[in-house]
């Protein structure tokens, strides 16, 4: 049985952002497609502000960028060369927005990478759930997360461990955090790729499975 029907089979999982956004109506952004108002705009600040833009129209406070979605956005960092396919969830909320783990978790790695586009701060956790083990990726947080985190220190399901960054902090990205399971990191310990190309979207679509499952209440 493939990790994600084993979660989705036997999870129940604690909250990872506060009720205020989780348990609220999301509104989807499109990066996929010409049409959008994103298409094209590579400022972060414009970014930002056509981001605000739809969810004050719709009355939302929550936004998501979709899992598996193949990306233009992309185009202007050059270390993403092919890579256009979507790994994770992108979770649209404010800088300082607490994020809590949705099992217990042991802390497998915390790092900075702060090239342009990159992750910037991001924390690795690893989950021994019922019979299975596997990890979470959280990235774009804030730098709070290198003080308060130690590599093999445990966290309660539902325990804050870190909160979204800023753009200063993040990566250079609109305030967001990136969620991502990964079955199986192979040579990587403080990253992941969060994003791969059409070539290889069959191996880490299976490695890296939907976490919207992970939203299955406890």
């Amino acid at each position: 049985m493939g990790l994600f029907k084993y979660l989705q089979q036997h999870g129940h999982f604690k909250a990872i952002l506060p009720n205020q956004y989780q348990l609220s109506s999301a509104i989807y952004f499109d990066l996929s497609t010409q049409k959008s108002p994103f298409y094209g705009v590579s400022e972060v600040q414009r970014l930002i502000d056509i981001t605000q833009e739809i969810m004050h129209a719709k009355s939302a406070n929550f936004g998501v960028g979709a899992y598996g979605e193949a990306r233009f956005i992309y185009q202007p960092h050059a270390q993403f060369c092919d890579r256009s396919i979507h790994l994770g969830l992108d979770l649209t909320v404010p800088v300082e927005t607490p994020v809590m783990t949705p099992l217990d978790a042991t802390v497998y790695s915390v790092a900075v990478h702060k090239d342009v586009g990159d992750y910037g701060h991001v924390v690795i956790l690893q989950h021994h759930y019922l019979e299975t083990f596997f990890f979470t990726l959280y990235g774009h947080l804030s730098s709070t997360c290198l003080s308060e985190l130690t590599v093999g220190q445990t966290i309660k399901a539902g325990e804050r461990f870190a909160y979204v960054g800023s753009v200063q902090e993040n990566g250079g990205w609109p305030p967001h955090l990136h969620l991502q399971i990964v079955d199986d990191l192979g040579e990587y310990t403080d990253t992941y790729p969060g994003v791969c190309s059409q070539a290889e979207k069959k191996y880490f679509l299976k490695n890296c499975p939907d976490p919207g499952v992970l939203f299955t209440p406890a």
